[in-house]
């Protein structure tokens, strides 16, 4: 694996303990009657789907018009599992093809799904039975990362996932109820992670980076210090709100799909030039397209799933 892409990899974990510990935090109170999960549930569709139904569509439109149809990386066979973004729990072979990072996407729905049984073993059980399920979702997110670091599919990608994310959920509740840490604490903490991590990064031993990422969303939730006032800046808060346009989009660029024009590009200029300038374009435009989806297709229909949860919600 080229050390360029390594953080991409990484990238993914983050994304489930992260995702874990927000949506712990903000629907930690949730009851779990009909009506409030079903109004979780839609909110969750209408923020995932709708984007990547109309990334799908583009492929499928692109491919039509470049003869590119068939067997291999956009076979039509394959184009339904991961239009819904089932593909992950196949075991063998994998499904590949098409839009390959939604695999996450697809563990992060199954996830969803496990979410109010994780509030039944975590709400009320007090803080030590917390800390409990807390180090059993760290040793579960070790084992993962030790035996199946790049998994995308099959047993190692579901347990990538679940683990992640109960490993945030579990985090979060630990984090509330336990008492107020310093700033100098929470920086301390921090920083160590940050250090951590780039010293594994420098090493290449990769699976303990979750870890230490889990460490790092922890000492950033007390909201104080300086690592938190740069992640409270506004550009970085702004690529938060269209990471998600950028983490589909960018595989149209960087993946399987980058290579139909990277080829062109390198019949102009010379290896390293041709991949450094594939590298900037492909990010360039991917961050110009993400900022598009995200107003013209994330938010509105971030909005029109709030409305339909509030009207399943008096429906019932």
């Amino acid at each position: 694996m080229s050390t360029y892409l390594i953080p991409g990899f990484l990238g993914v974990d983050l994304f489930f303990i992260l995702s874990g510990f927000l949506i712990a935090i903000v629907h930690k109170d949730m009851s779990l009657d009909v009506r409030d999960l079903g109004g979780f549930y839609l909110k969750r569709i209408f923020r995932v789907y709708p984007l990547e139904i109309g990334v799908m569509l583009f492929m499928l439109a692109y491919a039509w018009w470049q003869h590119k149809i068939g067997p291999g990386w956009c076979d039509l066979h394959t184009f339904l599992p991961i239009l819904l973004m089932v593909q992950p729990y196949y075991d063998q072979p994998p499904i590949i093809g098409w839009l390959a990072t939604n695999w996450s996407v697809g563990i992060e729905l199954g996830c969803y799904l496990v979410f109010p049984i994780l509030l039944v073993v975590l709400r009320g059980r007090g803080r030590m039975m917390n800390l409990i399920w807390l180090l059993l979702f760290l040793v579960l997110e070790a084992l993962g990362r030790f035996y199946y670091l790049e998994s995308f599919f099959g047993p190692g990608a579901v347990l990538r996932g679940f683990a992640g994310f109960g490993l945030g959920a579990s985090m979060a509740f630990v984090v509330q109820s336990g008492p107020r840490l310093r700033v100098r604490t929470t920086t301390t903490i921090g920083l160590g992670c940050v250090a951590a991590i780039g010293g594994l990064l420098m090493e290449q031993v990769l699976w303990p980076i979750p870890l230490f990422m889990a460490g790092l969303i922890a000492s950033l939730s007390y909201r104080a210090g300086p690592i938190v006032r740069l992640f409270e800046w506004g550009g970085v808060v702004w690529l938060g709100k269209i990471s998600y346009s950028i983490y589909l989009i960018h595989s149209v660029f960087m993946g399987e799909w980058g290579w139909w024009w990277v080829a062109e590009l390198r019949m102009h200029l010379p290896d390293p030039v041709a991949a450094v300038a594939w590298v900037a374009v492909s990010l360039l435009v991917s961050a110009t397209l993400s900022a598009l989806t995200y107003y013209g297709i994330e938010r509105p229909f971030r909005w029109l799933g709030q409305i339909t949860a509030n009207r399943f919600s008096r429906a019932v």
